[in-house]
């Protein structure tokens, strides 16, 4: 499956190939660079969801969310410029495990040089295994 991402003055940057089935690796950047990110807008949402792969964000998009995937769990400088550009509440989801650990690490670190509310969802399943309500309530019972 070849997913495209858009720019912050949105032409298309790069393409992001995602294997169907069981195949390694996971994800594969086709262009773009390590600062590019996902980004699926949403006019009337006041958060900006930041998750690890481009499906959990449109499954947040799709609940009616802000949503912006950083490719992975190396959160630059640069991503975090872009994402304080959508909101002034933002909240990381990230996988729950070690690496989604350190993921929320990295963006509480990178978000502590802008003026932004931070909190985070932890839940046992990605967004992307989640129905529209489930994505709903999660953003909306944060800690």
């Amino acid at each position: 499956m070849l997913i495209p991402i858009y720019g912050p003055t949105g032409g298309m940057v790069g393409l992001l190939g995602r294997a169907v089935f069981k195949e390694r690796p996971k994800y594969r950047m086709m262009s773009g660079n390590a600062d590019t990110i996902f980004r699926a807008p949403h006019r009337d949402s006041p958060v900006v969801v930041v998750v690890e792969d481009v499906l959990s964000a449109i499954a947040v998009h799709r609940a009616g969310v802000n949503a912006v995937a950083v490719l992975g769990t190396a959160i630059t400088p640069e991503h975090a410029a872009q994402i304080t550009q959508s909101s002034g509440e933002v909240v990381g989801w990230f996988d729950a495990d070690g690496a989604g650990d350190k993921a929320w690490t990295r963006l509480r670190g990178r978000m502590g040089l802008y003026p932004v509310v931070l909190t985070r969802v932890q839940t046992a399943k990605d967004p992307k295994a989640l129905h529209r309500q489930q994505i709903r309530e999660a953003i909306t019972n944060r800690t």
